[in-house]
C-alpha cells in the first residue's frame, strides 16, 4: 500500500486529493497514509449508499463480495472490529445531533463495538 496506489483509487472514484504543497513539497507520504485511506473509506461508502439499498438483492450481493475480499474468519472479525470503530466515533457535531436517532445509534454502535473487542479478546462480560 503507497500513497500513490491510493491517490489512484480516489482519483478512479472521481475524488482528487490535493495536499498543502508547504506541508508536503513531495506529495502525501507514508505518514499520510491514514488520512488517504479514511478518504477512501469514505469514498466507497459515498458510492455504497448511492448503489446498494439493504431492501433489495443489491444488499446480498454487496455481503457476498464483502465476504468474497477478506482471507478468513479472523480478517473478518478484525474489518467488521474497525468499521464498527471507525463508524461509532462519526463526527459529534450539532448538526449530527439534531438528526432524529443518531446520537443513540452511535451510542449502541459504541458498547456493540466494545462488547465484540472483549469477545473475541477472550474476556468474560
Amino acid at each position: 500500500m503507497t500513497p500513490e496506489k491510493l491517490l489512484d483509487a480516489l482519483r478512479a472514484l472521481g475524488y482528487e486529493v490535493v495536499y498543502d504543497p508547504e506541508s508536503h513539497p513531495d506529495g502525501p507520504t507514508e505518514g499520510d497514509i491514514p488520512d488517504l485511506l479514511g478518504r477512501l473509506t469514505a469514498a466507497i461508502d459515498a458510492e455504497t449508499t448511492a448503489l446498494v439499498n439493504p431492501g433489495d438483492e443489491s444488499i446480498a450481493d454487496f455481503r457476498e463480495g464483502y465476504i468474497a475480499a477478506l482471507a478468513g474468519r479472523v480478517d473478518f472479525f478484525r474489518a467488521m472490529i474497525v468499521r464498527t470503530s471507525v463508524t461509532s466515533l462519526m463526527p459529534d457535531t450539532e448538526q449530527m445531533r439534531e438528526v432524529d436517532g443518531v446520537t443513540d445509534f452511535r451510542d449502541a454502535l459504541q458498547v456493540a463495538g466494545g462488547r465484540l473487542v472483549a469477545t473475541l479478546s477472550g474476556e468474560d462480560l
